[in-house]
């Protein structure tokens, strides 16, 4: 039902723009490939995406998202197999110098049965449920610095496929209705002489799965905007520091993990006409991983590829 819900969305994103709504339709594929020692993780997701609001410069806003996540070995991993989609409503305040912008809504996630046989191949999750709230929210200071706070809180309901237990709890095929996850991003954006544009945030991210373990994460972030002199393409050069990420089980073992990582990269875009834009992103990550002692192992390494486009109507 939720998937087509945000379907139907979609679809008619295009039609409502005759009515006089604005918004616009993107599509894409995004690649995970990962170094060999983990390239069991590789996947591919296409994946469509809108935003609609009912007519020019409205405060409200719909948007939905739908991806289907597949592995390049997927008859290995056909349990793994991810459908997500999700829907919000949102709505944007103007207060001087103050703006709120705050969505709230769902993602859903639904996990493909494996059909071998085999319970190793299949998925942990039948099915996992947010539902978030995004309380963004900017400041203008002056003409060139902006402080600004994004991102979501998720109270999540988890449900394990009917062959999967979590930690200490022993139980197969339970539904938790109290896991949770966050993450939020706060820093300044400044507007450079040269007409370019500098973000410097600190990032923080909490995900807790109950009888099983949390991880909490602090990065600090650069953006970069470069916009060339054609006017219609923009270079945005990243980076994400680690500055700590530790995941702590709550199996009775009290065992803490170093996970810390990093991630440099750069997104682009083309205008190809007035509506029409050319997408793209790469990136390599780069994360510490540990044993069940809590030695250290190889690193985990990849690399992201996203390719796409956006009508804006």
């Amino acid at each position: 039902m939720k998937k087509r819900i945000a379907a139907g969305f979609l679809y008619g994103v295009m039609g409502l723009s005759a009515m006089g709504a604005s918004g616009y339709f993107e599509a894409g594929t995004e690649i995970e490939d990962f170094t060999s020692s983990y390239e069991e993780k590789d996947f591919v997701l296409p994946y469509i995406k809108g935003k609609l609001s009912p007519y020019n410069n409205s405060p409200f806003f719909i948007e939905a998202k739908y991806s289907y996540r597949l592995h390049e070995d997927d008859k290995e991993h056909e349990g793994d197999r991810r459908k997500r989609t999700e829907l919000y409503l949102g709505y944007a305040w103007e207060m001087g110098r103050f703006k709120f912008t705050p969505k709230a809504g769902i993602r859903y996630e639904n996990y493909a049965s494996s059909e071998t046989g085999d319970s190793a191949r299949e998925a942990t999750y039948d099915e996992i449920i947010q539902y978030r709230i995004y309380p963004n929210m900017s400041y203008t200071i002056n003409d060139s610095v902006e402080w600004f706070f994004e991102g979501f809180l998720a109270p999540t309901t988890s449900k394990l496929n009917d062959t999967k237990t979590r930690g200490g709890d022993g139980v197969e095929g339970k539904e938790y209705g109290s896991d949770y996850r966050h993450e939020l991003d706060s820093g300044l954006k400044f507007k450079l002489p040269n007409g370019q544009k500098l973000s410097l945030s600190l990032y923080s991210e909490y995900k807790r799965e109950v009888y099983a373990s949390s991880t909490e994460e602090y990065q600090f972030r650069i953006v970069y905007d470069h916009k060339l002199k054609n006017g219609k393409t923009t270079l945005t050069p990243f980076a994400r520091i680690g500055l700590e990420r530790e995941q702590r089980y709550k199996d009775g073992s009290d065992l803490e993990k170093d996970r810390l990582r990093h991630r440099f990269g750069l997104k682009t875009s083309h205008k190809v006409s007035e509506d029409f834009t050319l997408l793209g992103e790469v990136y390599y990550q780069t994360g510490r991983v540990e044993d069940s002692s809590g030695n250290r192992e190889s690193d985990e390494n990849k690399m992201f590829y996203k390719v796409g486009f956006r009508q804006a109507f």
